[in-house]
Order: C-alpha cells, then structure tokens, then sequence
C-alpha cells in the first residue's frame, strides 16, 4: 500500500521517465527506486529505503549543497528534473511540480562550467537542398544560426563547436547522421531527437515579440528558421530562456579547420595547445572569445589588419598595455552573471560580480575609450544604482537578510535601528536587573525555540523578583521571562522578520530595474572580451618574439627562420625554417622518421592559423596568401568503435579533402598510403599527388618514405621535392632537423630504432639482414636487367616474315618460362 507522498512521487515520475527526479521533502532532495540505484552509484551516496515502504530504495542530498550532486550527474550524461514544493500542505501533503529539467546542454551553474569555454547546445536539421545549425549558450545569453549548402560543413561547425548536447532534426542524409551519432557518442555527447511540430516562424516570432525575423536576418533562411525554433522550443520548455532576447545569423565568414586538423595541430585541447601558448587573458570572457578565434581564423583582410594594428598598439606602448592589464583581472564573468540575471536565478554574489565588473569598465574606459561602442554612462548608471542599493556579501540565499544596504531604503534603514537598537537595550536591561534583584551572575540570552530569557543560577533563585515568569529549566540554573523583555522581543524579532522581507523585496526591484539594460551588457561584453583578446596576443607577441605577418589575398606562403609556437615552448635549441610554398605548389618532403617533417608541416599551418585570427607570428618574416580552408592528415590512429582500422580512417579522411579542398586552401598530408602494402601504397600516394596538382591546384606538403614521389617534380610542373638534413658519422646519424631543396635517400630507420632504446644485438641484427635484403634486391636488379636486354635483343632480331606459327609460340613460350 503506497503512502500519499508515494503516489504524489510515481505521478510526477511518470512524467520525466528520461530524468533523475530531485524530489524535494523539507532540506533535502529525495531520489526513489531506479534513480536512487542511479544517483548512489554515480555521486556514491548511500542508498537506504523508506521507513514506511522497506521496499522502495532511496538516497537524498542536502539542498543547500545540491548543485554539486547535479553537476556531477550531468557531467555524466543524465538529465535531472527538480521537483520543488511550490506551496503549503494542501490537507495531509504538500503541493509539488517539477519547475526546471537539468541537460548537460543546459546546465548553467557557474561554479561548475568552464570558465573558459562555452556550454553549448545545438540543433541541426538537413533538406535535400541545403542544411542549417543552431547553438546556445544559456549561460551567456548568446544564440546563433547559420546555413551551409553542404551539410559535410554543418558536421564541421558541430565538431568544432563541442557541444554538451545536439538536437536531431528532420536529416535527409542517413551518412550525416550517422557521423553525428558517431562523434558524440565518441565524446560523451547528448543525443535528443526532437523537431518543432508546426509553425517554426510564428514560433520565433511570437517568442521574441515580433511581426517579421527580418531584424534577426532569417527571415529567408528556412533550415535555420526550423534548427533555431526546434532549439528554442526544446529549451523553453525545460527552462527559463529569459536570458535568450536575440538570435543573429552568422554571417561572418571563417577559415574552415576541419575537425582533424584542430586535434592533429591541437589547436585548443591537449596539456600542450596553441591555446595555451597565446591565452594571456585576465578574463573568463576574453578566455573565452579566444578560443573561438583560433578555432575560427578570419578571412577578411582588413578585419585581420584591424587586428594587427590593435597589437601593435598595445606591443608599443607598455605602461597603457600593463594598466589595462591589471583593471582586467577585475572583471569578473558578469556575462553569465547577468543571463542569470535575465532568468531570475541570480543571487547576491551575481549582482556584486557585475558591480566590481562595471566599476572595472569603468576604469579601463578612463585608461583607453577607443575600444568601447557601448555608451558609458549606462553602465555608470548601472553602477551607481548597485553601489547604493547592494552590501558585499557572499550569501546564497536572498532571503535571509544582509544583502541590501540600510540607507538606500528609509523603512529600512528604521528597522536597522530597531535591531541595533536592541543590543545595548539588552545590556541595559541586564545591568539594571542585577541592580535590582542583587543577582550579581544574572544574565539575559537567547535561542531560536524560547526567544530572549533572563538566567538565573540555582544557587540564587530565592533572589528572584516576583515578577519573573519561570520559563525553562535546566541543569544548574532557571530561565525567566518579564513583559518588558517580551515586548522587547516582539519588537526586535519582528524587524528581523521585516528586514528579511523587504530585503527580498528590494533585491528583487533591483533585478527589475537593470533587466532592460541586456543590450548595453552584451555589448559590453563584447568590448571587454576583444580588449582582452587582443592585449593577450600582444602580450604573447611580446614574451614569444613574433613578428606581424603580411597578409595577401593571393599568392605564396613565405616563411623565414619560422618556429613551431608549441613545440619551441618545450624544447632546447628549436631548429627554424624557412619555407616559400607558392601558389598551387605542392612540396613532396622526405626524410627519416624523427626528423622533424611532421613538426615542420604542422608549424606551417599553426603559423597559417595565427596569422588570420590576427596573431603576430613565430618567424622572423612572414608572408601569408590567405587560405579558405585547412586540411591536415597527420598521425595515425584507427577506430575501433566503427570498426574501422588506420587504413580505413585515413582513406576517409584524404577523402574529404579531396572531395571539399579548392585552389586556395592548404593541404598537409603525412605518410598516406603507409597503411597497406607498399606497392598499394605507393600507387595511391601518387595518384592522390596527381589529382590535388591536376584538378584542385591547392597549396599542399606531402610527407613521405615512398622517395618514388620525388619522381614527380620532373613531370609535374609544381611539385617540389625537399628533404629533411642529415649528417652521416662513422658509428651514427644526427638529425639537423633542417628543411633543404632536394629528395632523401635513405630512410634511417635502424637509427630511429637505436635512439628509441632497442638493445644492441636487435640493432646489430637488423643491419645483417638489410645488408642481406639489399644484396638479394641488386641482385634480383641485375637478373632482371640482363633478362630484359636479352629479350629485347631477341625479339628485335626476330624475322616475322620468315617465322612459322608453331616457331613463333615455341619463342615466346621460351620467354615466358625465363620470366
């Protein structure tokens, strides 16, 4: 037989069968039956069952700490559903609903995100003719969408974009979907399949309060009016979506780095990351504005020399740069401060992150206004109103009092007094009772079941007054009470009482009043992430040596004296190189392993990146013909999830190159082929060298072993062959990891083995059996050269006219047993 509570629990339940349901009873969180199997196991909290149903399991968490408890479910791919009691005990139980659902796309809980990244959320949906992508961050307020024509590229932004959770839409194309369910399920990624119904314009119009999306540049964009009204939608009706005000077409167009080529270069994962070398940033925003910016290099020349001219600005004049510097470790992240602001989850801690953050505006406007387009006297306007209204305090909770100052309120301010008031009446009363009643150890305290009380010790209770009114007893002493102390009382604990509420009350005013300003905050947000962004990369430049690169819309890629900006950071005596990769030019680049042709290629592309995000860059002069996209097949790695083995990954990956590379962007290809037999190898290493010189003409570096490739410079007209140097000693070799003209010829690998520590009888071994493999290959050579020249020769002194048929097949049957 089910309790009340039970069946209140089983009907809220059945309606989140997908979620953790978190059921509030008095200070705790409740959790029963599968979710509570769930939530010991995961958070490893203890599992018990109910008194009154021994049979139903049960775990709990304290409220007031809940966040972390839900944080670690959601990091684990759970949704969670909090149920809270939304009203007094209607007869035997109290009313409850669940008033938000937790996804890992839309948890938002500062304490617990990356400060530096973005928590987003992306719906996807692709037409037969054309494909669109939508993400949020409900953390930041932002919300974007943006078409592509090839739905490969809505894959691209996906990957790049990690998201915690996507949203699948209506997907013509079962090959995309299936890469999609392929790399979250590879990451950990939230799965829900979820479209909007009917109507997605009025959907978006009625949400934001508009006749038209022509303000938000979708108003022709069908695939992005369906992804963003399915997003909207979805996370509309789990939470509060107040913070989204806007949604804006993502018209800015972007160097394409495809997913392989952010992991391959490590663009911003990894212990060691371009991110980490260039990331100077004081702020959570400018952190975060960074990232995307490696991840997006621009393709705008004059929005990359905007860029460039900001650095230098900042390179040269230190003083400016440093003061700027030390204002921006004041701000804090008021970006997500405010979207809970906007979704009315902010507490005291929100509303003082965004005042210290202003005053810091504030101060860096005074230092340098050119960078600022928001109006400055809004956010002092702001400030102001938080300075008066708002005391420094940490506390959780709004209702509680302590949060407000007293002079910005007179009723407030009356009620202080009362309360302080208060204490020296106490003391007051406490001097002037002793006096009376000559109970010199007489005091008066207080605790929250008797309220306020005068004590007395056993020893002197024949001292007490005839007006005291006995109110407890304990161990050595009685506790009294007189009318004068509980008028007192009355008083004093109703202004407490009232505090707290107007507290709430004006806490919640001010809420109201600094709404409207979204626009003035998001702006400047933006302000202060590009400053920081752009004092991060000066500073970088700076500490790292870089120089400005010069920017062409067309041409070549000419390197001096360049470095790796990762590689050099961990590494004594770096070798630099120079490089000038003309247009279509393809470079066929040998050399041992361990010689440094995987870092030099890598290097030209992170040099490539940094120069169109607008970074100055590691070389002591650069020259960069802008690229439309980068490709990059380094390293090799299978996968077994899809059950795909390295050759396979590899062709899939070359793939895609060849299927989306034009004549302006860069190709990097290292070793491909080297995962089947050489012949095959080869044979497909040559014909993909052909295709990308013939038909797409693009920049490209061909690492290799197969030194049949260099073979090609003398009939292809732009294939150049460069090696990597090495010096030849009687008992080893030494890699000068230097880039030279010309091919290798020799692959070194028995040295590899040695300096990877192979004992020496292996080594000694191994070059017995190639000195042996090189003889029998001469040998087999020379066989098959005189064999060669011998038929030859027979066949040119072959008299066909005086030849018969059986003599003619008794010839070539002796030339076929010979081969």
């Amino acid at each position: 037989m089910l309790t009340p509570l039970m069946k209140q629990y089983n009907s809220i339940k059945e309606k989140h069968k997908d979620s953790i349901l978190f059921f509030r009873l008095g200070d705790f969180y409740e959790m029963f039956n599968e979710d509570a199997k769930i939530s010991s196991k995961v958070l490893g909290i203890t599992l018990t069952s109910r008194s009154k149903e021994k049979d139903i399991p049960m775990a709990g968490v304290p409220y007031h700490s809940a966040a972390s408890y839900i944080a670690k479910l959601v990091a684990n791919g759970y949704k969670v559903a909090m149920c809270e009691q939304v009203s007094d005990s209607l007869g035997k139980i109290v009313k409850r609903e669940v008033v938000k659902v937790i996804t890992p796309g839309t948890f938002s809980d500062p304490d617990f995100l990356d400060s530096k990244s973005n928590n987003y959320i992306v719906s996807f949906c692709v037409g037969f003719n054309g494909s669109a992508i939508s993400y949020m961050d409900l953390t930041t307020g932002s919300f974007k969408t943006k078409e592509f024509a090839d739905p490969v590229d809505c894959l691209n932004t996906i990957r790049k974009l990690l998201p915690k959770e996507i949203l699948v839409g209506t997907i013509k194309r079962s090959d995309i979907l299936e890469e999609v369910v392929n790399f979250a399920s590879k990451r950990g990624i939230n799965i829900v399949h979820f479209q909007i119904d009917k109507d997605p314009k009025g959907y978006l119009e009625s949400f934001f309060e508009v006749n038209s999306l022509s303000s938000f540049g979708i108003v022709d964009k069908k695939y992005s009016i369906v992804a963003s009204a399915s997003l909207l939608k979805y996370v509309s009706e789990i939470q509060d979506c107040s913070s989204i005000t806007s949604i804006s077409y993502d018209s800015q167009e972007s160097m394409l780095v495809d997913f392989s080529s952010q992991e391959n270069l490590n663009l911003v994962s990894g212990r060691f990351s371009l991110l980490s070398i260039l990331d100077k940033t004081k702020s959570a925003m400018g952190a975060r504005f960074l990232r995307r910016n490696i991840l997006e290099p621009l393709v705008n020349i004059d929005r990359i020399e905007k860029r460039q001219k900001d650095i230098e600005f900042f390179s040269d004049n230190a003083i400016l740069r440093g003061e700027i510097s030390v204002a921006l470790k004041d701000i804090l992240d008021f970006e997500r401060s405010f979207s809970r602001v906007l979704r009315e989850e902010a507490n005291i801690r929100d509303l003082n992150v965004i005042k210290k953050s202003l005053l810091a505006s504030i101060n860096i406007f005074d230092l340098e206004s050119r960078y600022f387009t928001v109006s400055i006297d809004e956010v002092k306007e702001v400030f102001d109103l938080l300075e008066s209204s708002i005391l420094e305090s940490n506390a959780v909770s709004i209702k509680e009092g302590g949060i407000i100052k007293p002079t910005c309120d007179k009723e407030l301010e009356e009620l202080h007094r009362i309360s302080t008031e208060g204490k020296s009446f106490l003391l007051d009363l406490e001097a002037r009772e002793r006096e009376r009643s000559g109970i010199k150890n007489l005091k008066i305290g207080y605790n929250k079941v008797f309220g306020y009380y005068i004590e007395v010790s056993k020893s002197n209770i024949s001292l007490v007054p005839e007006n005291y009114i006995r109110k407890q007893t304990i161990a050595n002493a009685e506790r009294y009470i007189t009318e004068e102390l509980k008028i007192f009382e009355e008083k004093v604990l109703t202004a407490k009482e009232k505090i707290c509420e107007l507290e709430f009350k004006i806490f919640n005013e001010l809420i109201g009043k600094i709404k409207p300003y979204a626009s003035m905050f998001y702006e400047l947000a933006n302000n202060i992430s590009y400053l920081d962004f752009i004092i991060s990369l000066s500073e970088a430049a700076i500490s790292n040596n870089y120089v400005k690169p010069s920017i062409k819309s067309e041409g070549s890629i000419v390197l001096k004296n360049s470095r790796h900006p990762i590689v050099e950071k961990h590494c004594d005596n770096f070798i630099d190189n120079d490089i000038n990769l003309k247009e279509n030019e393809i470079i066929i680049l040998t050399g041992p392993n361990m010689s440094g042709k995987s870092t030099f290629m890598k290097q030209v592309s992170l040099i490539v990146v940094m120069a169109q995000m607008g970074s100055f860059v590691p070389a002591s002069y650069a020259e960069i013909a802008m690229v439309d996209k980068l490709f990059t097949r380094v390293g090799a790695s299978d996968d077994i999830s899809s059950g795909q083995s390295t050759f396979m990954v590899e062709m899939n990956e070359v793939a895609n190159i060849i299927n989306n590379a034009t004549d302006k962007s860069l190709v990097i290809l290292d070793e491909v082929g080297r995962g089947t037999s050489t012949f095959d190898g080869i044979s497909i290493a040559t014909a993909i060298t052909e295709h990308l010189h013939d038909k797409i003409k693009c920049k490209t570096i061909f690492a290799t072993h197969y030194h049949e490739l260099n073979e090609l410079s003398s009939r292809l007209d732009n294939v150049s062959n460069f090696r990597v140097e090495v010096k030849e000693y009687i008992d080893k070799v030494v890699f000068l990891k230097k880039i030279s003209e010309g091919s290798a010829d020799k692959s070194y690998g028995i040295e590899v083995a040695r300096l990877a520590g192979l004992p020496k009888s292996i080594l000694d071994r191994s070059k017995m059996l190639l000195k042996d493999f090189v003889k029998s290959r001469q040998s087999e050579d020379i066989f098959e050269e005189n064999l060669e020249k011998e038929t030859l020769s027979r066949i040119r002194d072959l008299d066909l006219n005086s030849i018969s048929p059986v003599e003619l097949y008794k010839f070539l049957q002796d030339i076929k047993d010979k081969l």
